[in-house]
Formats: C-alpha cells, sequence, structure tokens
C-alpha cells in the first residue's frame, strides 16, 4: 500500500489506504473486515469530478496550518508544483514538510541563535535546514518544542506580525 491516508492516524474505526499504482482505495476496518474499492467501480464520466475533489482536498490539507493568506498560498504552490513534478509528497532529503513548525521554528532559531548554533551542524538558517532539524526529531520531541517558552514566543511574534499586516477590522464588519 503505497499511501496511509492521514484519517486513519486520528480515526480508529478505520484507516484507508492507496494501493501502488493509485487504482484501489481500501478501507481495513476496527473489526478486522475490509472493504476495496477500484477505480473501475466508478463510471468513467466521474473521473473529472473525482480527479478535482482529490485536487481540492490535497492542495487545502497544504494551507490548512497557515495563518495567514501569504503562507497559505505558498504552501499551496509548494505542493501543486510537487504534483506537477510527479511527486505526491513535498519532501526535503529527510522527510516529508512539516508545515507550521517549520514556519514558527525558523522564527525561533532566527531569535535564539545560540540554539541554532547548538543543533543547525554549522548550517546558516533556512527553511530547508530548519526541516532537515525537525524532521531529525522523533514525535516525542517535537511535542516538547512546541511546548517550549522560545517556540510560543515566536509563535506569538508570527501571529503578531500577521495581525500588523491585516487589513481591515472587527468594527468594520459592524458599520
Amino acid at each position: 500500500m503505497v499511501d496511509q491516508m492521514a484519517e486513519g492516524k486520528r480515526n480508529r474505526i478505520a484507516t484507508k489506504a492507496i494501493n501502488e499504482p493509485g487504482d484501489t482505495l481500501t478501507f481495513s476496518w476496527g473489526d478486522g473486515k475490509s472493504t476495496v474499492v477500484k477505480i473501475s467501480d466508478v463510471p468513467k464520466e466521474m473521473y473529472g469530478r473525482l480527479a478535482m475533489h482529490g485536487l481540492s482536498q490535497k492542495l487545502g490539507d497544504a494551507y490548512s496550518g497557515a495563518e495567514t493568506a501569504d503562507e497559505a498560498r505558498e504552501s499551496m504552490a509548494v505542493t501543486l508544483a510537487t504534483l506537477k513534478s510527479g511527486q505526491w509528497r513535498v519532501e526535503s532529503e529527510s522527510g516529508p514538510r512539516i508545515g507550521r513548525t517549520v514556519l514558527v521554528s525558523e522564527r525561533m532559531f532566527t531569535d535564539n541563535p545560540k540554539i541554532w548554533a547548538k543543533v543547525g551542524a554549522g548550517k546558516p538558517i533556512s527553511r530547508d535546514a530548519v526541516r532537515d532539524v525537525l524532521a531529525g526529531m522523533d514525535e516525542a520531541k517535537r511535542k516538547l518544542l512546541v511546548k517550549a517558552p522560545e517556540y510560543i514566543r515566536a509563535d506569538a511574534a508570527l501571529k503578531t506580525d500577521a495581525a500588523k499586516s491585516a487589513k481591515g477590522s472587527v468594527s468594520e464588519l459592524f458599520a
């Protein structure tokens, strides 16, 4: 099975997997039974609509953690470019894209160069270098990272920056 979908990790009622070459979807139910759906089970007239639904989901997922339109647009553009290149996942040399955690961590390391000096392996701070550092962390360390005061301050700073660049106000909504 080529792609274990995220829903299965959150919802133990079922997991979903797409085979290679991508023409069969298998639902593995929590009771041990499974349901297999082949693309050929669906009328060909539905293929375009199914493809656009999948593309909408994939590109929407790309920016789900974004805080600003710029972040969302950038995340979606990276995912779209990856799809156009024939790849399914956005990956750095050491693993899949991590999303908002990368952006916040990049800000945290920029604001705290002594921390970066310990983990950055002599590389300048960049999104790719930060992605590599994060990809080398296990899940437990990433959970600790997002609770660290430096990370929380960096996240707040990014949100403050986004708020400063926002247009309009709530009072205009009720005018």
